[in-house]
């Protein structure tokens, strides 16, 4: 979905898919890959001030 969303060129779903798929690493229990993730999608959300992808940056955030 990441590639799909990046070929497209929306960042915003991009940047959503890549939370997803940090969901996905917590369930691996990879976490420190998918606390890196969320990190850096949190300063991009925040550089394009999207609320959606801030939302899901503090729900993962409560299970790391």
């Amino acid at each position: 979905m990441v590639f799909l969303s990046r070929k497209l060129g929306d960042e915003i779903m991009e940047s959503k898919s890549k939370i997803y798929f940090s969901e996905s690493l917590i369930q691996l229990n990879q976490l420190s890959l998918a606390k890196q993730i969320i990190e850096s999608q949190m300063l991009y959300s925040q550089k394009i001030r999207d609320k959606t992808v801030i939302y899901f940056y503090f729900i993962f955030l409560f299970f790391l």
